[in-house]
């Protein structure tokens, strides 16, 4: 394959590959078997995949982790004279020994479109048959009954919110707090959109998606019945805030 020109070799990929096809992809593995498994390595996608993996291992992988391995230790250095040599300076904190909070308000997206996404939206993505929307019969059934628990707000369920707090990789799993320091949900994504804000925070774009905590508490008292859960919780409600 090395000799064939780029565009006579994708031509193959494309038109013989099993990998870009859907239909052919499941069938193939839905009746795989010793002689399928050796016909694959015939596939012209899996011959690029071969030759590119080897030299990724081979040649690409090792420099990288020594270049990685030199740069922590200088690192290092670097860090400890700033600190030595720039006293008054900030310096910025230690990621992974210091707490790091962002802090903003709830707020919806430039497009406009509401704030918060509710339990309607988990059953809409279910009709599309798409595997990674699959739910559980007691979902719908919950669903239809309205048996929400007191956990809805005049009567839809929120499942998620945005805001327009900085997040980034390592930021999923946050608590996010209120004002009154009380949780009101886990930190867990960003749109599309709010990549830049790695580089740039521009607040009229750059928003985290928040899993609600009013979802979380249903999803373990009503959807999951571990009643025992929410029993060692304190729980605020707009009732007790009065």
């Amino acid at each position: 394959m090395s000799s064939k020109k780029t565009e006579e070799w994708s031509n193959e990929i494309y038109t013989k590959s099993i990998f870009t096809d859907s239909d052919k992809f499941d069938n193939f593995f839905t009746t795989l078997n010793d002689e399928l498994i050796k016909k694959i390595r015939l596939d012209p996608a899996y011959i690029l995949y071969s030759k590119i993996i080897t030299v990724y291992d081979n040649y690409i992988l090792p420099i990288f982790r020594d270049f990685n391995y030199k740069m922590d230790r200088l690192l290092k250095i670097y860090i400890e004279g700033k600190h030595v040599m720039f006293t008054t300076d900030k310096h910025w904190s230690d990621a992974n020994g210091t707490l790091r909070i962002a802090y903003g308000k709830l707020e919806d997206s430039y497009t406009k479109e509401k704030n918060y996404s509710t339990i309607e939206g988990i059953l809409e993505k279910n009709k599309t048959n798409n595997p990674d929307f699959e739910l559980l019969p007691r979902i719908k059934e919950l669903y239809e009954k309205k048996e929400y628990g007191g956990y809805d707000q005049d009567g839809e369920l929120w499942v998620c919110y945005t805001a327009f707090n900085h997040t980034t990789g390592g930021n999923s799993g946050s608590p996010v707090l209120n004002k009154n320091g009380h949780f009101i949900g886990v930190n867990f994504d960003r749109p599309l959109e709010s990549i830049v804000n790695d580089y740039m925070f521009d607040t009229s774009c750059c928003r985290n998606i928040i899993c609600d905590s009013r979802y979380i508490l249903w999803v373990i008292d009503v959807y999951a019945e571990a009643k025992n859960l929410i029993d060692e919780m304190h729980i605020i409600t707009e009732k007790d805030k009065h």
